[in-house]
C-alpha cells in the first residue's frame, strides 16, 4: 500500500475506494459537488504518499466515503447498483442521493427519538 498505515485516514480513504470500486476522479467530483477542497490531483498525491490530506480535508473525504458506502450497500440491497458517475452531472446525482439517504437517516433517528420518550 505503498508504505501508507492502514488504519490512517488515508488508508481507509483507499481501502473504501476498493469497497466502492470508484476512482479517485470519481471521489473528486463527488467531493467538489460538497465544494469539499479536493481534486484529482490531490487524492493522487495523498493516496501515494507523496502528500497528507489536511486535518479538514481528510476528515471530510472520510466522512464522504464512509457515507458512499453505507448509500452503495442500500442500494446494493435494493438490487439497484449506482453508478459513481464519469461527469460532473453524475457526481452531482450522487452526491444529491447522499444528501437524501442523510435526511432520511436523521429523520429516522428523530422518530426513534421521540418514539423513545413516548
Amino acid at each position: 500500500m505503498n508504505g501508507i498505515a492502514t488504519y490512517s485516514i488515508t488508508g481507509r480513504v483507499l481501502d473504501r475506494l476498493r469497497q466502492l470500486d470508484m476512482n479517485t476522479s470519481q471521489l473528486a467530483r463527488i467531493a467538489c459537488a460538497f465544494d469539499y477542497p479536493c481534486s484529482t490531483a490531490l487524492l493522487s498525491l495523498v493516496l501515494s504518499g507523496k502528500r497528507e490530506f489536511t486535518a479538514f480535508t481528510g476528515q471530510k473525504i472520510l466522512e464522504l466515503t464512509k457515507d458512499l458506502c453505507e448509500l452503495k450497500d442500500f442500494y446494493d440491497k435494493q438490487g439497484i447498483p449506482l453508478a459513481w458517475g464519469a461527469s460532473e452531472t453524475g457526481a452531482e446525482h450522487i452526491a444529491l442521493l447522499l444528501v437524501r439517504r442523510r435526511a432520511d437517516v436523521a429523520c429516522a433517528e428523530l422518530d426513534a427519538a421521540d418514539a423513545a420518550k413516548a
